[in-house]
């Protein structure tokens, strides 16, 4: 018997990153368990952080009725069967689940319970600076951590029922380990994560052979990644996020800073020599770091093999964390 009688969890339409993949799987991984759960679309607001999200509605009795979304979902997350309603009802047995960055509608319904899914500590912080008051966080709110560094953030903050809700790597990108690509000395990076510092090792280093994930379709980036003999991530790692283990699970060695989930070896479980400070007096470190891989590709390689492990066991993990909670 599930604990709520109806669950309902915010989200963003046409959106495809980490948090709304997140999103979809877990509503697609409660309907498959018989948990009564939809998706419900948000409205995004244009702000320079997009940090703000509105529901438009309208109220008749108990029910709160949303907006309606032609095609909300985007294709690539189709796989994941997660039921949409444009309708919440408003009762003390139901479930909202809201992701971090929209604290500002914790208030929202007379009389649903809340919860607060925390994928994105920076996103965290910035929406908390906008709440006038912190404790209305702590008032019968349900909290609910997808990192070990979000964990130790709602620690800190004194939050009291919390639980761990990860995610997973779908299963297509598990499949595609498979496919044999001749491993090149290439170097490849997300421009979005932590350029500034990426962009010094590039100029440290001229004559290593570089490749950005710009401009390409989910499928490219799969194929680039299966090719490559690096990942390199310097970004702020504001969860657990999902090209270092995608990378990883392609073949990639991964090289990393020790910043945000990847300082934690729950969230980034690969050894210490491969994470960095962000500092310039570490560039050359990097740097043969990098050429270890390149060089003793295989050697190095094999490194990361634990981290393989746990990545492809994150959905049972994912799904029996859903059955602790809900059921």
């Amino acid at each position: 018997m599930q604990k709520f009688k109806n669950i309902y969890m915010l989200c963003p339409p046409q959106t495809e990153s980490g948090g709304p993949e997140a999103i979809h799987q877990l509503v697609g991984e409660m309907c498959k368990l018989d948990i009564s759960a939809n998706l419900i679309y948000y409205k995004k607001r244009k702000t320079i952080f997009n940090l703000k999200g509105k529901l438009d509605i309208s109220v008749k009795g108990d029910v709160i009725f949303t907006t309606k979304y032609l095609n909300p979902t985007p294709k690539s997350y189709d796989c994941y069967s997660a039921s949409i309603s444009n309708e919440i009802i408003d009762d003390e047995n139901n479930l909202l689940i809201l992701p971090e960055n929209l604290l500002h509608l914790v208030n929202f319904g007379k009389r649903i319970k809340k919860a607060i899914w925390w994928l994105s500590i920076d996103n965290a912080l910035m929406a908390i600076s906008k709440l006038q008051n912190i404790s209305v966080l702590r008032s019968e709110i349900f909290h609910f951590y997808q990192s070990e560094y979000a964990r130790k953030f709602l620690e800190l903050l004194n939050f009291e029922n919390s639980f761990s809700l990860s995610d997973y790597i779908s299963e297509k990108i598990i499949s595609s380990q498979d496919e044999e690509i001749p491993r090149e000395k290439i170097v490849v990076y997300n421009p979005k994560k932590g350029f500034e510092f990426t962009k010094k090792l590039i100029h440290f280093f001229p004559e290593i052979n570089f490749i950005p994930l710009i401009n390409m379709s989910k499928d490219e980036i799969c194929t680039t990644l299966k090719k490559a003999s690096v990942y390199i991530d310097f970004g702020d790692h504001p969860g657990k996020d999902r090209i270092p283990r995608e990378a990883a699970l392609l073949g990639c060695c991964v090289i990393t800073s020790k910043n945000g989930s990847a300082k934690f070896s729950k969230d980034v479980q690969i050894p210490d020599e491969f994470k960095f400070k962000k500092n310039s007096d570490n560039l050359e470190l990097i740097g043969r770091a990098i050429y270890e891989c390149i060089e003793n590709y295989s050697v190095q390689n094999a490194k990361f093999d634990a981290y393989r492990y746990k990545i492809e066991r994150e959905k049972k993990v994912f799904v029996e964390e859903i059955k602790l909670i809900f059921l």
